[in-house]
């Protein structure tokens, strides 16, 4: 690809923390294909994501209005290989920001809701929600207001859970990896012998849990003692990731996890910054009107290889994903 200068966006309102967010302008596509294959998972995803009573739930049975697909594409299959399905995502404003397709289509499909507010918690340190729509913390939510909201919470945050009834996507359930498990797509790991064996790579994640919090990823080709920060191929290259017997003594100590087969990251060399590994980010949202799901497009997100875990970092880097032909 021709290669595009980095650009650095601050997001955030005045008086308040702001994501320093490094863009390029980098379009990679995904196919309609994909996009077809991405719509057919939600639509499974959401006839066995614990039932919670919320407004989107009783009005349009679904458990959430926005959900985002972090995944990687499968050129070979012309399908989406699915890491997680976040069932309350932020970055749809960041999503606007750097692809004005993704923007449109939002608001295309934002028409057809009513009113919504998003609703924070005191301590939550920036955000894109503003870039969309409305955002107050808990305690400015006028007490006689109607308005929908999103909830920027954790689970366990009590004070919130009133508000499901007006929620557009989970509150109390937010972060519930149970449906993977009745998908097939991981499965309930208690004990050491029932990880994987030896050379096989493997992502260990909480029953529920947001923002890559207590994920352990196994590279393949990590050894069973130090961890594969330490470890290099015969060729002198990194094997990021956890080894087996920290694994072992991550399962330990939560009791019960979720086990998933390793996904490969996509691997590019970007601008002047050298080889990365890339996940892809693809946002849908729920169209009232028309009962559909609507893929808005989405974001890829990269850190130098062979970092692993692909989540906020400082030197992460993001940029476009568009809907080919």
């Amino acid at each position: 690809m021709e290669a595009t200068a980095l650009r650095t966006c601050l997001i955030g309102q005045p008086g308040r923390d702001h994501w320093q967010v490094t863009v390029l302008d980098e379009l990679r596509p995904i196919t309609p294909a994909m996009v077809e294959h991405g719509r057919r998972l939600i639509e499974e995803w959401a006839n066995v994501f614990p039932l919670e009573e919320t407004w989107v739930q009783r009005e349009a049975g679904l458990p959430s209005l926005i959900v985002r697909l972090d995944c990687v594409p499968d050129w070979e299959r012309n399908e989406l290989q699915i890491c997680e399905i976040d069932d309350r995502p932020q970055g749809f404003g960041v999503g606007g920001e750097i692809n004005y397709r993704f923007r449109e289509r939002f608001a295309e499909v934002r028409a057809s809701w009513p009113r919504v507010t998003v609703v924070s918690c005191p301590h939550r340190r920036g955000g894109d929600d503003y870039l969309w729509t409305d955002e107050c913390r808990l305690a400015e939510l006028p007490a006689d207001s109607k308005t929908l909201v999103v909830t920027r919470c954790e689970p366990t945050q009590t004070e919130f859970w009133p508000l499901a009834g007006r929620a557009i996507a989970p509150v109390r359930t937010e972060g519930d990896k149970s449906y993977g498990e009745r998908l097939g797509w991981w499965r309930t790991v208690t004990r050491p012998e029932d990880l994987p064996g030896l050379g096989q790579g493997f992502c260990l994640k909480p029953t529920q849990g947001s923002k890559c919090q207590n994920i352990l990823i196994v590279h393949p080709e990590c050894g069973p003692g130090a961890s594969g920060n330490k470890k290099r191929r015969a060729d002198g290259t990194k094997v990021s990731g956890y080894s087996r017997n920290q694994a072992e003594a991550h399962l330990r100590r939560h009791g019960k996890l979720f086990c998933q087969p390793f996904i490969a990251p996509v691997i590019a060399e970007l601008a002047d910054r050298g080889k990365h590994n890339l996940l892809y980010r693809i946002s849908y949202a729920f169209c009232l009107a028309t009962r559909q799901w609507v893929c808005l497009g989405g974001t890829w997100f990269a850190r130098p290889y062979p970092q692993l875990l692909l989540h906020g970092a400082s030197d992460a880097i993001v940029g476009p994903v568009v809907i080919g032909d």
